[in-house]
């Protein structure tokens, strides 16, 4: 299976409609969490760790 390049475009509209309606960290860790059930309808484990700081960093690294 081919490796996905990152798309900071891509990574940013994720996170916006993941915390469009958040008012806290913990609104938007249940974003994220609610985001992972819907894109991955197969019962897969997920762990939420602040997301949020994760993605910031994640997009800070390119």
């Amino acid at each position: 299976m081919a490796k996905l390049q990152r798309d900071p475009i891509r990574l940013e509209r994720i996170h916006n409609e993941v915390v469009v309606d958040a008012y806290g960290p913990e609104e938007q860790s249940m974003g994220w969490y609610y985001l992972s059930g819907e894109k991955n309808p197969i019962p897969i484990p997920v762990k939420v760790y602040r997301c949020q700081v994760g993605f910031a960093q994640a997009v800070s690294e390119q």
